[in-house]
């Protein structure tokens, strides 16, 4: 897995809301709008990562704690579309 990682950090970039470089460091603290902030104090909606040029998200909590975890992917799926508009 190791090689594939390297390979993707060259080629892409993963957000994470960490002040001053809004993400280019990988991290958590993607969530709904609305949504439960678990333990993260600096967040940003799927969209809003997006936006700032993410090319992959990393959500865990907000999906697998989520009654319904397919939908919870569809929703973020969703969003993600949207901001690419």
């Amino acid at each position: 897995m190791k090689p594939i990682i390297n390979m993707a950090s060259r080629r892409s970039t993963t957000i994470g809301p960490h002040p001053g470089n809004m993400g280019r460091r990988p991290g958590g603290g993607i969530r709904f709008p609305g949504g439960s902030l678990d333990d993260q104090s600096r967040v940003v909606s799927p969209a809003e990562a997006v936006q700032a040029g993410a090319d992959f998200l990393v959500m865990g909590r907000p999906i697998t704690k989520a009654e319904n975890p397919a939908l919870a992917v569809g929703s973020a799926l969703q969003q993600m579309q949207k901001a690419t508009r």
